[in-house]
């Protein structure tokens, strides 16, 4: 009885950590077994284009990607590229209980409960944001359009694109005088 209940208890851990392991890859560099950085060429999952193309930023999904996080059921993983390196993973959620299911997961992942970010929480919208080795981490919830979201985005590559946008608007600013 006590040696069913310790493999049930393994069981329901390894349920909500390998999803973010999934393919051996290290939730802090990267997500799915896609490191920050990888180019695109590099990828071996069939990645199909979402919606249009946001400057040097493009999205793609998986085809056939596992829609599962712990016991959450995610609508969309969304896999982002910039300049053709991965630079972000954004995890979109319907309904309190499957955010609470995917909250639960990404808190037991990352070993720690960050506390809600009062600058930006209002009674209708939860948000908790954190630095995670070469990760920054967002999870919010919006109560009015039922919907939750995820985002792990590389430091080095977010700070690379601002660094290009500043320069942009310099050279910008200049051609107008």
């Amino acid at each position: 009885m006590k040696r069913g209940i310790f493999i049930l208890l393994i069981s329901i851990c390894l349920m909500v950590e390998v999803p973010f392991y999934a393919n051996g890859a290290d939730a802090v560099g990267g997500f799915r077994g896609i490191q920050w950085g990888e180019q695109f060429s590099n990828i071996l999952e069939p990645l199909i284009p979402v919606g249009s193309s946001q400057g040097d930023y493009v999205a793609y999904y998986i085809s056939g990607d596992n829609l599962e996080i712990g016991v959450s059921h995610p609508d969309s993983i969304i896999y982002e590229f910039w300049k053709r390196e991965f630079a972000a993973a954004k995890i979109t959620v319907t309904g309190t209980e499957e955010f609470k299911s995917l909250k639960l997961a990404v808190f037991q992942q990352f070993r720690h409960t960050p506390k809600l970010n009062a600058s930006s929480c209002q009674e209708w919208i939860w948000f908790y944001e954190w630095n995670e080795g070469d990760s920054l981490i967002s999870l919010h919830f919006d109560v009015f359009k039922n919907q939750g979201l995820l985002s792990l985005v590389s430091s080095q590559i977010l700070s690379q694109a601002k660094d290009q946008r500043k320069q942009e608007a310099k050279n910008g600013a200049k051609e107008d005088f």
